[in-house]
Order: C-alpha cells, then structure tokens, then sequence
C-alpha cells in the first residue's frame, strides 16, 4: 500500500493510530477525530439536512469507531470506512423518522444531466424557503442512496461529494480503474430506474378518478 498522507498524517501514521485506538488510547482517537471529523460531519448535514442531527450522527460515526477499530485491517482506508459508517446512519435515521418526500423536482429523467449532487441547494440557504427546499432535497438524496448497492453507493460518493476522481477512487478501494467505471456507470443507472418508478408512482397516485 502507498504511503500517503492525509492532514499531515500518513497511511502508515493513520494504521498505527488505530491499532493505538484499537488498545483504548484516547489521545489517538482524539487525533483520528480531529483529522476525520469535519468531513464526515459535512458529509452527514448534506444527507440529513440538520446540524443538530450531522452532529449527533458524527459522534455515532466515531463511537463506531471506537467500538470496531480492532476490526479494522486496513483494506481500505479509514476515511472510505468512516464515510461508509456516515452513509448507512444517515439512512438509517431516515428511516426511523420516516421522512419521504416527491422527486420530480429534484432529479432529471436524462442520463447526462447534472448529478443529484450538483442538484442540491447550497448550504448556506439565507431565506426559510431556501432552508426547506434544503432539507427536502437532502432527505431525497438520502432515500435514493439507500436504494445502491453498498459498493455503488460508495464510488458514488466518493466521486460526487468527495470530488475524488475514477483513478483516486481506484487507488483507495485497491481495485480496478474498469472496475469503478462499471461501478459508477450501474450506480447512475439505478438511480434513474428508481427516480422513474418513484415518478410513475407519484403520477399514478395524483391522477384524479375523472382522468382514468
């Protein structure tokens, strides 16, 4: 494995400080926490659309941490695993709120429109509305995301929000550039066939009896 550096810690650094965490170090996890943190916070209030909520989230994402990091044998790096530990909650919370809402408005029926990411409305929404209309789409985006395949939805992250390119994302998973190609490419495809069934589900239930 490369030994690369992220934050001024290095991958070799980064392993050693979880097999310090793995032993009960607090100071290594409070190292660890400070380097990962804020990524995954921003990840989780892009997904969950409230900062008391990302928050919350994040401590969960690190007591997981702090939990399985014994578990951890550095198949890929702690970063990708964070991010996958972030995701999977994030949906989870959805879940148990039971939130759900339409996405006409939010997705494209064209395969070479702008992403679902690149949909969202900025974060620092000034106007009420623009808060709603935040919210709303990043609870849609976490509902779609949680149709991928666990592997899709990781490339697909990694690439959208982690603006990490095909070879960086190959380079970090250790698997094939063609690999994350074809990743990538059934991820989009999923998504649409599930934005279109939500869509013709939506149409179906909001055609009045008179039309039918």
């Amino acid at each position: 494995m490369l030994d690369t550096t992220v934050h001024g810690v290095t991958d070799i650094q980064e392993q050693e400080l979880i097999r310090k965490v793995a032993a009960g170090e607090r100071a290594a996890f409070k190292q660890l926490f400070d380097i990962h943190s804020p990524r995954v916070y921003n990840l989780l209030l892009r997904l969950v659309g409230n900062r008391d909520d990302a928050e919350e989230l994040t401590q969960d994402v690190f007591l997981s941490l702090w939990k399985h990091a014994e578990s951890l044998r550095g198949e890929s790096k702690l970063s990708t695993w964070l991010y996958r530990v972030a995701v999977n909650k994030a949906i989870n919370f959805k879940k148990r709120r039971g939130l759900f809402f339409q996405i006409r408005q939010l997705f494209s029926l064209e395969a070479d429109d702008e992403s679902i990411i690149d949909r969202l409305p900025a974060a620092a929404a000034d106007s009420p509305d623009r808060q709603v209309e935040m919210r709303e789409a990043q609870i849609q985006l976490a509902d779609l995301l949680g149709t991928l395949p666990h592997r899709q939805r990781e490339v697909y992250l990694l690439h959208k929000l982690e603006g990490l390119s095909y070879n960086e994302i190959a380079e970090e998973l250790h698997v094939t550039l063609g690999t994350i190609e074809s990743l990538m490419h059934r991820a989009k495809e999923n998504l649409q066939k599930v934005m279109l069934k939500k869509v013709r589900k939506s149409a179906s239930k909001n055609r009045s009896p008179m039309s039918q």
